[in-house]
């Protein structure tokens, strides 16, 4: 778990706020552990790459030729909050940049990630049925949003793969709202003291 910690320091050191708590960081880490030799990760919502970072390490760690997926426009649609707004090393960052410090930071860790930039409503079509191993959704926290992931993306994993989500908290209505009317308290399970469920 030393890794984890690494990656910890670093986005703690470039982001004033990083998205994922330091629970959020060692679960998304152990799940991806589990991705067998040449399996695919795939993620909604890329950011600053600290999920998707995570989840790479800790899936190559134990194998090799994992295949990386991130769905993400890096097109800010509507007035985000002053919380959400991305700050490295105390600056703000202009949208037009955020791209361009995604890619830097995966260049850094050494990663090849393919990154289709469009809305997870085109790239669902992109991503094939039963082809994934590990599906992570924190893309577009709006009801009818995480409402369409779950339901477009759940056919994508494979069986036996994992499918799991952020957010599950009182932050963020829309999600748990989603969540609680999808799947009863049997079939999905909040990691720990983290905010990611994932589906038993």
């Amino acid at each position: 778990m030393e890794k984890v910690k690494e990656i910890i320091k670093y986005f703690s050191a470039k982001l004033e706020h990083r998205f994922l708590s330091n629970a959020d960081f060692y679960q998304l880490f152990s799940l991806s552990r589990q991705v067998s030799a040449g399996g695919r990760v795939v993620e909604i919502g890329a950011g600053a790459g600290c999920s998707i970072i995570t989840m790479g390490i800790g899936s190559q760690a134990m194998n090799k030729n994992i295949e990386l997926i991130t769905i993400d426009p890096f097109v800010w649609t509507r007035q985000l909050p002053p919380h959400t707004i991305y700050k490295e090393l105390g600056r703000d960052v202009k949208k037009e940049d955020i791209l361009a410090r995604f890619r830097e930071n995966i260049a850094h860790w050494g990663l090849e990630v393919i990154l289709l930039q469009e809305t997870s409503v085109s790239g669902c079509r992109k991503i094939g049925d039963e082809s994934v191993d590990l599906l992570f959704i924190d893309g577009n926290h709006q009801y009818h949003a995480v409402k369409w992931d779950i339901l477009n993306y759940r056919p994508k994993v494979k069986k036996g793969g994992i499918f799991c989500d952020h957010d599950y908290q009182k932050c963020h209505p829309g999600v748990r709202k989603v969540v609680d009317e999808a799947f009863d308290e049997n079939i999905f399970r909040v990691l720990g003291a983290s905010s990611i469920w994932v589906e038993k």
